[in-house]
């Protein structure tokens, strides 16, 4: 898009450049009853600030994505977005249609145009890999990916889990992948009498059963309540030897700390078939991002490298060193829901998740 190709011939130019708010009118940079000298053309190289429109900058993100495997939220939204409007073959056949009637037949074709072009290459290159990858077939899989949700009863809503199989503004049915490849684990922190945890149980099975590969309830009780903490820590003791490939560890009002929920589904879907890259090891699926530094003034934090916290931090994580809160070194995002895979887990011993509780415990008592 330039203003040879958009803004010209006059006086409304090239129909296929304008759509929404990017019209002749803005992007022309001149009135359009006024006629066009062909001699100044070249003094008017730019399109007035238009070049970089909604598909524009979906090219320039998808050529990061498809060349060098440069990830973008935006992107992974704008798709969603812009393949609800548009047929993958009907845009095929009129870009054939366009490129033969308007450069081939003209002899107008540059090697400039597909080297400045789409990916379309790598973008149909990656979509047949996809097509001939083998998953293995749901009756032998095993779970891979744990959804680990710490819940403290019927008061709260997880209506939201019905997401794994279909999202209501969305035509794609997962629930096969779902019901294959991913197991959800209930971390119950309110519980009450043994009749009560008993009925309980019952009750999230029976919800739940027919929409995931495993579902099981579990109780953490804490001599200090540590909710979420606790809960994810419960559940790395007792699977320690047992570990799926990926673990989700969320709260139970999930999609209110998560930018969107698509982001935490599709996420889910990668890991269960196997599409997260190697090297994604552990993935923040919050939006809220705490500081803790004090960039460019120190006089407003209040006691950022307090004596107690580093006591805590070497007491909790078994370190002789501790981060310095004014450095930033504790930044972080709110409110602890993340994937990760079972090798990062790994890198400590069974030991250390088990006695964090313990240690915790016993510094919060003056123990």
């Amino acid at each position: 898009m330039n203003f040879e190709t958009c803004c010209l011939p006059p006086p409304r130019g090239n129909a296929f450049c304008w759509e929404g708010g990017f019209t002749y009118e803005r992007c022309c940079r001149r009135d359009p009853n006024q006629p066009v000298d062909i001699n100044k053309v070249a003094e008017i190289s730019e399109l007035g600030g238009c070049e970089l429109n909604i598909f524009q900058e979906f090219k320039e993100r998808a050529g990061e994505w498809y060349r060098n495997s440069v990830p973008n939220l935006v992107l992974f939204q704008e798709f969603g977005y812009i393949s609800r409007r548009f047929a993958l073959t009907a845009l095929l056949l009129k870009l054939e249609s366009i490129y033969f009637e308007e450069a081939v037949a003209n002899g107008d074709l540059l090697q400039s145009h597909h080297i400045n072009g789409w990916p379309l290459v790598e973008g149909l290159r990656r979509v047949n890999a996809l097509r001939a990858s083998r998953v293995t077939g749901p009756e032998t899989r095993a779970p891979v990916v744990d959804i680990v949700l710490c819940y403290c009863g019927r008061d709260e809503r997880i209506d939201w889990l019905r997401g794994f199989h279909k999202l209501p503004w969305r035509n794609e049915n997962r629930s096969a992948a779902t019901v294959a490849g991913v197991a959800l684990r209930f971390y119950h922190k309110c519980g009450g009498s043994d009749q009560e945890r008993e009925e309980e149980t019952h009750r999230l099975l029976d919800e739940w059963s027919s929409y995931f590969h495993t579902v099981e309830v579990r109780y953490v009780d804490d001599q200090v309540r540590a909710d979420d903490c606790s809960a994810y820590l419960a559940y790395v003791v007792d699977r320690y030897d047992s570990l799926p490939e990926f673990a989700v560890f969320l709260h139970a009002d999930a999609p209110e700390h998560i930018p969107s929920v698509d982001l935490l589904m599709d996420s889910v879907f990668a890991a269960s078939r196997g599409f997260l890259p190697q090297d994604a090891g552990f993935v923040h699926l919050a939006h809220n991002y705490v500081r803790h530094d004090c960039p460019g003034d120190t006089s407003g934090c209040l006691d950022p490298d307090a004596p107690e916290v580093a006591r805590l931090w070497r007491r909790v994580f078994h370190s002789s060193i501790t981060p310095a809160r004014i450095e930033g070194h504790l930044n972080g995002y709110c409110c602890v829901q993340f994937l990760v895979r079972r090798e990062r887990i790994h890198l400590r011993p069974k030991k250390f998740y088990a006695l964090i509780p313990a240690r915790q415990n016993a510094w919060l008592t003056g123990g």
